[in-house]
């Protein structure tokens, strides 16, 4: 791998977290670390059947490579993204040329057009080593994308390279790989509050220590008000009503109760939208409206997508 100073791979200072499922260091891992909100999940096929310890990282969107020989002493891969992840657990368990799984993902929201651009950064890292056979998995050209997303894929991948690498997957290179184009029209994951910034060409660029929120908030901003006293006025939330937010790595349950107005109160103050408080809770970016449930399991963002969709049939 390369370790020039301009490499990809991080060079800072960190403890990571590496939970064995099962307790076995063979076994099916989980990486993460604190500050961060992804994770690497690795799967051998000798624990394929212990995908029930593992169904909440499964369930979500993430970047998944399968990892195999190639029958003439180098290693092949499949580099793709999975929505759900889960989805290419059948591919994985019928082809017996695949060895073991990794799936990259996050705790909060992982967009299908982050996961992706992630994907085709590793495949071209992998390519670059030419140690590896590579699938083509996206045939087509890939779009420009925001500068937004552009900063939040350099960050992820920079970090997914380390988890990698210390999962023993040492099989990329970790110099600059080419910058994606910008400005992608992602319209069909963002709300229309967000398209009328991007119509000026000019996308929004946030700190780089904190582009999530910024994405976030941008999306969000003409949303929670009235979609959060949509979910009051058509009593899928109630004044003073409880709701949870589960960290199941960190041990840790949140519990914030519902405002006249729809915020959100977290340890005794008033937080005006879902991700605020998630936000607070967490210590890191982090979308309330999937991180707060009802005490009954039921996401904000299912309660508020119902809610839309009754709101607009006559």
């Amino acid at each position: 791998m390369t370790h020039a100073d301009d490499t990809l791979l991080s060079t800072k200072a960190r403890t990571v977290q590496i939970h064995l499922v099962s307790g076995d260091p063979r076994g099916v891992r989980i990486f993460s670390r604190a500050g961060w909100d992804g994770y690497l999940l690795v799967i051998p096929r000798h624990c394929i059947d212990s995908q029930q310890q593992v169904t909440d990282e499964l369930s979500r969107i993430g970047t998944v490579i399968l990892r195999g020989p190639a029958g003439n002493g180098r290693a092949r891969l499949r580099i793709t993204h999975s929505v759900p992840a889960a989805a290419e657990l059948g591919r994985f368990r019928k082809n017996p040329c695949w060895t073991d799984m990794y799936i990259l993902g996050r705790e909060r929201d992982y967009s299908r057009i982050v996961a992706r651009q992630v994907a085709l950064r590793l495949i071209q890292a992998a390519r670059s080593t030419g140690v590896a056979e590579v699938e083509d998995t996206y045939p087509t050209p890939p779009k420009p994308v925001l500068a937004v997303v552009r900063h939040d894929v350099d960050s992820y991948t920079r970090e997914a390279l380390t988890f990698l690498t210390l999962s023993g997957l040492e099989l990329f290179d970790a110099a600059p790989t080419k910058e994606i184009d910008t400005i992608e029209d992602t319209r069909e994951e963002t709300p229309p509050a967000a398209t009328a910034v991007r119509a000026s060409g000019e996308a929004p660029t946030p700190p780089a220590q904190d582009v999530h929120v910024g994405a976030e908030q941008l999306a969000e901003k003409a949303y929670y008000d009235e979609d959060m006293q949509l979910l009051l006025d058509l009593r899928y939330l109630k004044v003073g009503q409880q709701l949870r937010f589960r960290q199941p790595r960190r041990g840790l349950t949140h519990k914030a109760t519902v405002e006249p107005d729809g915020a959100l109160r977290f340890q005794g103050k008033r937080y005006s939208s879902p991700s605020g408080a998630a936000v607070a809770a967490s210590g890191t970016s982090t979308n309330g409206w999937t991180a707060w449930h009802t005490t009954d399991g039921r996401a904000l963002d299912d309660l508020r997508r119902t809610a839309r969709k009754r709101k607009s049939t006559p």
